[in-house]
């Protein structure tokens, strides 16, 4: 259980960094390493923001808004994730 725990929670982490690294050049294919990340370790705050950023850049409102459900509901914590929470709020409104 603890090397399945520990898999989980590494290929989380492979995927984000994958993910940051493919964002330049091809934001469809990070954001699947996003979600890819989010599957193997939902509550990761560096993915969580990476993918709420990102969904949200490209426009998958119901994706954004099921992801910053998940944090409001899992208490995430993260110093910047909150804030992009709150911003992405105000301009949905």
């Amino acid at each position: 259980m603890i090397a399945k725990n520990l898999v989980e929670r590494l290929t989380a982490f492979y995927e984000n960094v994958r993910g940051c690294q493919l964002y330049e050049n091809s934001p469809e294919m990070s954001y699947k390493c996003f979600c890819e990340s989010f599957e193997n370790f939902p509550y990761y705050g560096d993915n969580l923001y990476n993918l709420i950023y990102l969904s949200y850049q490209l426009q998958d409102w119901s994706k954004t808004i099921e992801y910053i459900r998940f944090v409001r509901q899992n208490d995430i914590l993260h110093p910047a994730l909150h804030q992009l929470v709150e911003m992405i709020k105000e301009q949905i409104r």
